[in-house]
């Protein structure tokens, strides 16, 4: 949402789904800028309106940008979903909230949303806002995940991880991935990268490693590299293939 000059991918927003989410890359909020970030991805709030616009759900805050105004840019950009009444999930005053799940019932399907950075940038902590992050919030993250399994709920993990411009997995993305499904992900969406990176099944679930970009400065690499994941969700715990 950063900047005025922006590639929009075809199909934002135009999809016939019941809940349309997406990981939010910046805070809107314009306090001062926190020294040495690289990217600045700082945005006004009145732009969540064009969100609200292209029919965006909810969003996840668990990304290296979200601290790029600092503590008090993300509690001012917390504040601007909560008024435009856009859901927020992976990020919270604390690491409690953030590692809590935005649940949802979509046309009787319960579903419990956690947004999860693989980045130490603005992780929460007991007593300061900040976002869920791996692996610190190990121990916060599998208790929620119980929570949710045993209330029945489906399991969509929106992270974020990997080398930027890269279509190769790491590592890293690899073993959180599969620590994830053991806890009972059924699903995983990735960020970070800015291209895509391959989907794939591990353990019964569908992981695609990366998005790409939706919305994205075009002065910035990547912004033409992007693409809408479209999920059927079932009531039981059984996968169905996802749709492009």
């Amino acid at each position: 949402m950063a900047g005025e000059d922006r590639q929009v991918i075809d199909g934002f927003g135009q999809a016939a789904v019941d809940a349309f989410v997406i990981n939010l890359e910046g805070i809107p909020s314009m306090a001062d800028r926190v020294a040495g970030s690289r990217y600045d991805l700082r945005f006004s709030p009145d732009k969540l309106d064009q969100l609200k616009a292209h029919g965006v759900t909810a969003v996840s805050l668990a990304n290296n940008h979200a601290f790029d105004a600092g503590t008090d840019g993300l509690r001012a950009g917390m504040k601007a979903l909560e008024n435009t009444t856009i859901p927020y999930f992976g990020a919270g005053e604390n690491e409690e909230q953030a590692c809590r799940p935005w649940q949802v019932e979509v046309k009787g399907v319960p579903i419990a949303f956690f947004g999860i950075s693989y980045f130490e940038t603005g992780a929460a902590g007991p007593d300061n806002p900040g976002v869920a992050v791996l692996p610190r919030h190990q121990l916060l993250l599998t208790q929620e995940f119980q929570k949710a399994r045993a209330a029945g709920k489906q399991i969509i993990v929106m992270v974020h991880g990997g080398e930027e411009y890269q279509t190769k997995v790491t590592a890293e993305q690899r073993q959180w991935a599969r620590w994830l499904v053991a806890r009972g992900a059924n699903y995983m969406i990735g960020a970070h990268p800015h291209v895509i990176q391959r989907a794939e099944m591990h353990g019964g679930a569908f992981i695609q490693h990366s998005l790409g970009n939706a919305m994205y400065p075009r002065s910035l690499k990547g912004a033409d590299s992007g693409m809408i994941r479209i999920l059927d969700i079932p009531k039981s715990q059984g996968i169905l293939a996802p749709k492009k």
